[in-house]
């Protein structure tokens, strides 16, 4: 069953009106093949090297939609240089977003907790050619950046006292090497082994990434050091160097993978409540203890 999406639109005190439409959204209840787009775009992917559907997911319902949900992806990384993805061709270049804004959303749920080195990088997100170098990376997300601010061209954000575990986003400036990126790194990361939900939102307009960590939020200005496109695929669950070569897993499984063009206002995250959905929820509840007290 594929879902309909309106538009998103957030009317700020300044006049700033903030637009939000989905791109992709990718929600793994297949019982088996193609993993399909359920924004109506017709992005649909496929599971590669070994990553699978599992009978586990961070709750039975998406709070925003109150849509099933009951299966997530498991990456199963073997190695540091093995393991699986969710694969997204791209040719059109509609998950591109160039110099404008873009919200990513997912639930996650590591079986690792990282530290500093490099090998414990993870990455959730990467937006480029898989035979090319960072500096043709449109977009990376990273749920562990694992001194990735010490070897990009300019990091906004926190830079000291890092654990490795910090959300973090990373761009090619269209430079030919490794070294042509820049990053914004989060203060937020997480810290557990359970189900996180989490959200990135690139603001252009003011010049900020908001971080979101379930219920937290971590505002990071930053100056747009130039961004480039491609029409790469988007990878899903890990990240290729410039030989083509996968390494930097997200080590465990991802779950609800949504991402828009524009900035997604925080009410309207796929983890909080919509109205309509909050009252069935409760009413719900409500009847099931009535029913409670009936039997006893």
């Amino acid at each position: 069953m594929r879902l309909a999406f309106v538009t998103f639109v957030l009317v700020l005190g300044t006049g700033l009106q903030v637009v939000a439409a989905p791109v992709g959204y990718w929600r793994f209840e297949e019982s088996g093949g193609a993993t399909l787009d359920s924004s109506g775009n017709g992005l649909d992917g496929d599971l590669i090297n070994g990553a699978s559907r599992e009978a586990d997911a961070p709750g039975p319902l998406v709070p925003q939609s109150g849509a099933a949900n009951l299966q997530s992806v498991a990456v199963n990384r073997v190695n540091e240089t093995f393991g699986g993805a969710l694969q997204v061709d791209d040719p059109q270049q509609h998950l591109s977003f160039g110099s404008g804004s873009f919200t990513i959303e997912a639930w996650v749920k590591l079986d690792h907790l990282s530290g500093r080195t490099r090998d414990e990088r993870q990455y959730l997100i990467q937006k480029k050619d898989l035979f090319g170098a960072g500096g043709g990376q449109d977009y990376g997300l990273l749920v562990a950046g694992a001194e990735l601010q010490e070897t990009t061209q300019q990091n906004f954000g926190k830079d000291t006292n890092l654990t490795g575990r910090e959300l973090a986003l990373a761009f090619g400036n269209g430079g030919p090497t490794v070294l042509d990126v820049w990053s914004v790194t989060s203060h937020l990361e997480i810290s557990d082994l359970g189900w996180n939900f989490i959200s990135v939102a690139y603001d252009a307009e003011n010049q900020v990434v908001r971080f979101n960590v379930n219920d937290a939020f971590d505002y990071v200005p930053f100056t747009d050091l130039g961004r480039t496109t491609s029409s790469g695929p988007l990878l899903v669950g890990a990240h290729t160097n410039a030989q083509g070569d996968f390494n930097q897993f997200t080590r465990g499984s991802f779950d609800e993978l949504r991402i828009s063009s524009g900035v997604v206002p925080p009410g309207q995250l796929l983890n909080v409540p919509e109205p309509a959905t909050l009252f069935l929820g409760l009413a719900a509840l409500v009847f099931a203890g009535r029913r409670g007290r009936l039997q006893n």
